[in-house]
């Protein structure tokens, strides 16, 4: 059955889709609304995750890598700044960990 639900929420629920353990979130415009989605779906257990507010961009890409090292399935929501993005994405390389980004504003 199909159904109409505004864009982050379809984002939020594909990321749910993929059952992270993990959810590290830095909320800032423009993923607020997805991190909220995730936020509430673990608040009601529909999802079994642990959510962690973070501090920066860094430190949520700090928390996904800590958590895919261990062996849980993690999932981060950077901003879409093109500079930050870069070097999140680096980062990401760099460590060889699997993790679920979300990707919610790229640079043109």
């Amino acid at each position: 059955m199909l159904k109409q639900i505004e864009g982050s929420r379809a984002v939020a629920e594909a990321a749910a889709m993929c059952r992270p353990q993990v959810i590290c979130a830095y909320p800032i415009t423009p993923q607020t609304h997805i991190v909220e989605a995730l936020s509430a779906m673990v608040k009601k257990d529909e999802l079994a995750a642990e959510f962690l507010n973070v501090e920066s961009e860094f430190a949520a890409m700090s928390v996904a890598i800590g958590a895919s090292a261990t062996g849980a399935r993690a999932s981060r929501s950077p901003p879409g700044s093109s500079r930050s993005s870069r070097r999140t994405a680096w980062c990401w390389r760099w460590a060889r960990t699997p993790t679920c980004p979300c990707w919610t504003a790229c640079p043109a």
